[in-house]
């Protein structure tokens, strides 16, 4: 269910293909699109990050400026008004799936262009004692490409903020040893898959540390080219999930 609500928004971000990789060994998954991006300022920091905007509200169509590098068949998409996801509820999915979230996103093109780098550990946010305001986000805008040394510069950030939080309570300290696990170990492992982050529109979720869940999900599916054929050999219960996003009356294969 948390996937296809990543699917929905990259619908909404008038996306026409999102690709999921999953790296076992490694517990990563990404899950990218070819939509039209998030600007640093108003998609990511004034709704991405925040816990509830009217945005996907009826009759608050997407910003003209937003759309300004969209394809004329990307615009006639967009204004046709309909909405699959919900607002909140994305970022909420992609929460459940690991501890920790590295969005790299580019919108626009020339000099217009942004690119921008955020992590989310989201075990942050389970902290009892912190509030919202004492929380700080790493995150990066680029003149170029991210590489690899970028996403870890942002996960030692992330490592030296925390290091700066309050921890007076034990109950404190003990969450605050989890996060600190995910930043020195777990999340760095997860990096050494091998992502590379495309220089075009788009947006691209990469979970760190996934969940159990996520590997029960994806059992069987290692190897297997197409979910969608005739193989009667192959029947987990994961791609049953996707059946909604598939046509099987189209004269070109699976939509």
């Amino acid at each position: 269910t948390a996937m296809g609500e990543l699917f929905k928004n990259s619908i909404d971000a008038a996306a026409s293909k999102v690709q999921i990789d999953y790296w076992q060994k490694q517990r990563c998954l990404v899950v990218s699109d070819d939509g039209l991006g998030m600007r640093a300022d108003e998609e990511v920091i004034g709704k991405w990050l925040v816990l509830a905007t009217d945005s996907k509200l009826p009759g608050n169509g997407p910003p003209s400026d937003w759309m300004k590098f969209a394809t004329e068949e990307q615009k006639k998409r967009l204004e046709a008004g309909k909405v699959f996801g919900q607002k909140g509820i994305g970022r909420l999915a992609i929460a459940l799936l690991g501890t920790g979230t590295l969005v790299w996103t580019r919108w626009g093109d020339g000099i217009e262009r942004q690119r921008t780098l955020l992590l989310v550990p989201w075990s942050v946010f389970r902290h009892p004692k912190l509030t919202l305001d004492q929380i700080k986000l790493p995150m990066l805008r680029l003149e170029r490409p991210a590489t690899m040394a970028d996403a870890l510069q942002l996960v030692e950030q992330a490592h030296e903020l925390i290091s700066s939080m309050p921890s007076a309570r034990q109950s404190q300290a003990e969450q605050l040893s989890l996060l600190r696990d995910d930043l020195t170990e777990k999340f760095r492992h997860s990096l050494t898959a091998p992502i590379a982050f495309p220089d075009t529109p788009g947006r691209m979720f990469i979970v760190l540390n996934t969940d159990d869940i996520v590997a029960n999900h994806f059992e069987g599916w290692l190897g297997k080219e197409d979910i969608f054929s005739n193989d009667d050999s192959f029947n987990p219960e994961g791609p049953k999930a996707y059946l909604a996003f598939n046509n099987p009356f189209s004269e070109t294969g699976p939509r």
